[in-house]
This record gives C-alpha cells, structure tokens and sequence, in this order.
C-alpha cells in the first residue's frame, strides 16, 4: 500500500454509512466474537460525547473509499486535581482486508494529534487484555510515534441483575444533595468527570444510599444502546458449549444470542464515600442493579487503583479486561497517584 495513494480527512455527517460500515465489519478472531457498535448514527454518536470528538477517516484519492478510521473524543476531566481537558483515542478501526495500513501509523497518528492538540491537556487510551501484539507495538518507542504509557488494568464487570435490594433502603431518582456528593468526591479521581451531566442520564436514573439522611453511594442506570452497543456474531472454541448453559443457575446473565445486540445497561457515575467497607460496596452495587431488571446483563466499569475494585471478589460475575495507557507525543506528562477513574460509558 502506497501512502500517496490515500489521504486523512475529518469526518462529517455524510460519511455515516461509511463509519458504520468499518464498525460492523471489525472483528476480532477470538473465542467470543463480539464487536462494539455505535448505533446506527456512529457519526453522531461521537459527537455527543462529552465534549465532542474528532473522527478521522483514511480515503483512497481516486475511488473515495473509506478503509480505516480514528477517533478523539472529549470531556472535561480532573486530573492532578484541576479541571483539564482529556482526549480518549478511540480503537482504531480498519476493513479486514486492508490490515496493511498499520505500516501508515506514524502518519495517522501525527495527523490526529495536529487536530486535536488544541483541544486537550493530556491524551489517554485502552488496549484489550488478550490483543498482545497491539500491546507491544504501543508499548515499545517508536519513532515518530507517541509514547504509550500503562497506568493500570482496566476491567468491565458484568454481573446479572438482583431480584431485590436484600434488605438496603436504596431511592431512585431522589436528587436531594447530589451534586455536593459528587463534587465532593470526583476530585480525588484522575480523569473522573467533573460533574455528573452525563450525556443520556437524567435524574430518574440515579439511585442513592443515604445514612441519617447523608448520600454515602449513589450511582444511574445508563441505557446507552442506541449510541454504544454490543453486537454479538459468535461463540468460537471452548466458548461454544457455553452458549447453551443455563448460566442463571449459577447466578450469571444468561449468555447472549448471536446475531443480534446485547441487552445491557451499566452502573455508571459510581462512587462511594470512603467509610463504605469493601462488603458494603458489593451489597449497593448487587441491590443497585435490582432496578435494571429490564435488562440481560449489567456492567460495572472499574480499574484497579480504585478501592471497590476488590469488591468483586465477593460478586459472581464476568470480567472483560483491557490496559488504561497515558498517551504523550514529546514531554510525558505525569498523572499523580489518586486512584484512576474511567466510567465504562465514555470508553
């Protein structure tokens, strides 16, 4: 593949199909072959995020077709205690048979940075657990390539809706004091939010634990699929008799059928007062998930710098893991040692 042959341009609306196109037709040969998907408007789906995105395209000249494609997405974030602007880069995305482009990185990369550098105070990213060899390209220096930087394992818990909240006097949609909550804890997390506006969360959707009348966790159920969502096209290898196993018997979602999105929704913008024992996290978060119960399956996304990471030791779930890197072109810039937030939503 000859670089002059194609160019890098910003997406728009019209190139939608295309953007589309490149998500459904992205796999992963592994056990289970899952793909994410952006909804039926990927294009707008970007930008919605936080604070909007850039959504770079890689054309060949001549035909206009579209065969790999990047993205930014903003959000104000705390980091080091400050409000900055953070920059998630997005998977990159490339038709099957074009896995050549790799070789065109460096300019991808540069490209990408020369339009969002204006916009962002620090770069950040996620690699899949299993995708070694993504992991050693990133991780080792390169010229003319940023400089990946491994900050910590990053960990989607999937946990099948309670029946009740066994005993917990939780409230749904009770906003009373709210957002002193969540200022007064959001700062002490590395690229946490800075408030809890959520795109696609209102205040229906969050559910609180009060003790003497003060909130000591809270949390909302996002249902995020018309945006962001699972498609399913196979189980593969020791998987497949997976498929067919009454995984509800052992307290597990029941295993999604192929060919169609998974029916999930996730416990985000989930905090706790720091006098929450371990035990106690894992009670709110079961009993928080009793009011999704119109749904298959309930995910948590969690890293292990923070504290309620351990609490699913106490939980029978699923786990879907991936490495949170600090990205930097030139100068490393230092996120100190407060524990790392990363809502399974934004990413």
């Amino acid at each position: 593949m000859k670089s002059k042959e194609y160019e890098f341009t910003l997406a728009t609306a019209e190139d939608n199909e295309a953007i589309k196109n490149l998500f459904e037709h992205t796999n992963y040969k592994s056990v289970l072959d899952l793909q994410f998907r952006r909804g039926t408007d990927p294009f707008a789906s970007f930008m919605q995020e936080d604070a909007g995105a850039v959504v770079m395209l890689l054309k060949h000249k001549i035909t206009k077709d579209i065969i790999a494609m990047g993205a930014c997405s903003f959000h104000e974030v705390y980091i080091n205690g400050e409000i900055k602007r953070g920059a998630y880069l997005n998977g990159l995305k490339i038709l099957p048979e074009y896995q050549q482009i790799l070789s065109m990185m460096p300019l991808a990369f540069q490209t990408i940075q020369e339009a969002t550098q204006s916009r962002t105070d620090l770069y950040y990213a996620t690699i899949l657990q299993p995708a070694k060899n993504l992991q050693q390209i990133f991780e080792k220096k390169r010229r003319n390539m940023p400089i990946y930087q491994k900050q910590c394992l990053n960990t989607a818990f999937i946990i099948s809706p309670a029946h009740s909240t066994k005993g917990l006097h939780l409230e749904k949609g009770n906003v009373d004091g709210l957002d002193d909550f969540y200022e007064k804890h959001l700062i002490n997390y590395n690229l946490a939010p800075v408030n809890r506006k959520m795109h696609g969360v209102c205040d229906e959707d969050f559910i609180t634990w009060r003790e003497n009348g003060t909130i000591i966790a809270a949390c909302a159920v996002l249902n995020n699929q018309s945006t962001k969502n699972y498609f399913l096209n196979s189980y593969n290898g020791i998987l497949k008799p997976l498929s067919h196993f009454p995984t509800r018997l052992l307290g597990l979602p029941a295993p999604p059928k192929t060919g169609e999105s998974v029916n999930n929704a996730s416990l985000s913008l989930l905090l706790f007062d720091e006098s929450v024992d371990i035990p106690s996290r894992a009670r709110f978060m079961k009993a928080a998930s009793s009011f999704a119960r119109e749904y298959d399956m309930i995910m948590i996304g969690l890293n292990d710098t923070d504290p309620t990471y351990h609490a699913f030791d106490k939980m029978i779930h699923l786990k879907y893991n991936s490495y949170l890197y600090t990205v930097n072109w030139g100068e490393v810039q230092n996120i100190n040692n407060r524990p790392i937030y990363l809502d399974v939503a934004y990413i």
